[in-house]
């Protein structure tokens, strides 16, 4: 009887000690994003890029002798939602549903919310899809973005349309806190150079009945137009605008779901400009570009292959990720790759991620504005 007693106790002893995540043949990450409501079209092709990611990492033999495995965490894009999907990733007693890392999670309001979160549970959040995570209370440095910051986006914005000569500028944006957030980064990137804010007119953000707007807009008379609302508000925009006689320049944010606007104005896409803390999905100049295409392309099997900003953002998320994993070698911990992100750059094919210093943390790179050709494709 003693003996049985003390098999169980060293037993309950293992499984308390074991490293939640980790198996000595398997390392899990969840991916926190919108994957079955009237969101998941980010949240869907987000996953696809990370799946990508670790699909081509387990072709190469995985990390230090483990393959690397995903759990899909369908949210919403509300704080309670995130939270609630988090804690029962990283408190589950069901072994296969345990996580080492979370990756995603979508809008300030639901990172800020996990915060507490992660550092509870000694976990880190890695490539958080938001550009405004500079605004999370984050002090002890628990989220690892892999995008540039909003703030940057909008001073490259405002640079770029300032070189080609542009100097009266429109906002349009849904009724959002993030969507506040970013115009009040835009008013402080054009405080001090030639382009002016001339209007501010906000949407619900589905609308596509867009009189007043439009009225409003084309009185101001700006030269370009920004748009940080859907990909259906700003189809409307567009096409209701170009019907108005407006001859200027649309740039939209690349949250807006560039391939479903792309598909859905057609031809009226041409020239659109899309601003982006990424380089293009599109960037095959890059090593990383070209290797993230192979691996979306492995993962269609032969079906048409989605490029698009929100699976190149889940792609460079998992690496990041799985960079962090081979720094740990055969001992991955959540503390341990928290610790590793925190204290070192990591390189992913030519681009290099630093979170050491709290004002640049993430994709040492600049963003990018980039143009959509008249072929209907994203250009580098």
């Amino acid at each position: 009887m003693s003996t049985c007693m003390a098999l169980m106790g060293l037993l309950a002893f293992s499984l308390a000690s074991a490293e939640p995540g980790v198996t000595p043949s398997i390392v899990r990450f969840g991916v926190l994003m919108p994957l079955s409501s009237a969101f998941a079209e980010v949240g869907v092709s987000y996953y696809r890029g990370a799946r990508a990611a670790f699909e081509d990492a387990n072709r190469a033999g995985g990390i230090a002798g483990r393959k690397v495995h995903l759990v899909a965490l369908d949210t919403l894009p509300v704080p309670q939602e995130t939270v609630a999907q988090a804690k029962d990733a990283l408190t589950t007693t069901i072994a296969d549903e345990q996580v080492v890392g979370l990756i995603g999670a979508v809008g300030l309001p639901s990172v800020a919310a996990l915060v507490p979160v992660l550092e509870s549970h000694g976990v880190p959040l890695i490539g958080a899809a938001t550009g405004l995570v500079s605004q999370v209370r984050d002090p002890a440095g628990w989220v690892f973005p892999v995008r540039r910051g909003d703030e940057e986006v909008m001073e490259g914005m405002v640079r770029l349309l300032s070189n080609m000569s542009v100097t009266q500028l429109a906002v349009v944006l849904p009724r959002s806190p993030d969507a506040a957030r970013q115009v009040q980064l835009l008013r402080e990137s054009v405080k001090s150079g030639k382009v002016s804010l001339v209007a501010q007119v906000e949407v619900g953000d589905t609308s596509i009945e867009l009189a007043p707007q439009v009225a409003a807009l084309m009185a101001s008379k700006p030269e370009a137009v920004l748009s940080l609302g859907s990909y259906q508000m700003t189809e409307a925009l567009v096409r209701q605008m170009r019907s108005a006689g407006y001859k200027g320049l649309f740039v939209a944010h690349s949250d807006v779901g560039t391939r479903k606007l792309i598909a859905a104005l057609k031809d009226g896409a041409r020239g659109m400009g899309v601003v982006s803390g990424l380089p293009s999905p599109n960037a095959t100049h890059l090593v990383v570009g070209r290797e993230y295409r192979t691996a979306m392309e492995r993962l269609a099997e032969g079906e048409r292959v989605v490029v698009d900003e929100a699976s190149f953002e889940g792609y460079l998320a998992a690496r990041v990720a799985l960079e962090g994993l081979k720094q740990l070698g055969t001992g991955p911990t959540r503390r341990g790759l928290r610790y590793v992100l925190a204290n070192q750059p990591i390189e992913v094919s030519g681009l290099r991620f630093d979170y050491r210093k709290a004002g640049e943390r993430g994709l040492q790179s600049p963003g990018s504005l980039y143009v959509v050709t008249g072929d209907g494709r994203i250009s580098q």
